[in-house]
């Protein structure tokens, strides 16, 4: 998938009009993401071309990427920082941090975010926002899937790093936290 394939599957879906915008930084990794105009209250930024970046997984002859997004109740702003931040974490790792469900990126929040945000960490989930079955493309050498990325507080993270991801996810979701409210 090209750039603009890629931006036309990411397009399809999303609810809400897209706009596309190019991260602002001097150096690094070059950034192509993904908004959404949503009447809801919320922030959706999604990464386009990240499939590109090779995070060291491979299924079956398949070299697995992903394009990933987060949903959030701060602003877009914010949520495009993170996004990016994660993408050149992502890069610098050159494939020893996978982009897959369960892992941890810490720190990710903590240079990016306004002090008044209290998450601070990334945590990778398989969304969830289509049901059980996860948007994917494959092509003949690659198979591209969607990730969701949460950010999650210090107490959050210090539960997912002592109990495991997968425990941290059941323990949020039965105490009724509100992941979207990077303020919690």
């Amino acid at each position: 998938m090209d750039i603009h394939e890629t931006a036309a599957w990411i397009d399809g879906l999303f609810d809400g009009e897209m706009s596309l915008h190019e991260a602002k930084r001097e150096e690094g990794y070059p950034t192509i993401l993904a908004t959404f105009e949503t009447e809801e209250q919320i922030s959706l930024c999604s990464t386009i071309g990240f499939n590109e970046v090779d995070t060291g997984l491979e299924s079956g002859g398949l070299d697995v990427r992903c394009e990933f997004f987060t949903i959030t109740e701060a602003s877009q702003s914010d949520a495009m920082h993170v996004v990016d931040a994660t993408v050149q974490t992502l890069v610098q790792a050159n494939g020893t941090l996978h982009a897959q469900p369960d892992t941890i990126i810490p720190g990710i929040g903590l240079a990016v975010l306004p002090e008044h945000l209290t998450v601070c960490h990334g945590l990778f989930v398989a969304p969830e926002v289509w049901g059980p079955s996860v948007p994917q493309f494959i092509e003949e050498d690659r198979w591209t899937l969607m990730l969701e990325l949460l950010l999650i507080t210090e107490d959050e993270f210090n539960y997912a790093v002592t109990y495991g991801a997968r425990d941290l996810l059941d323990e949020l979701e039965k105490t009724g936290v509100n992941l979207l409210d990077w303020q919690r």
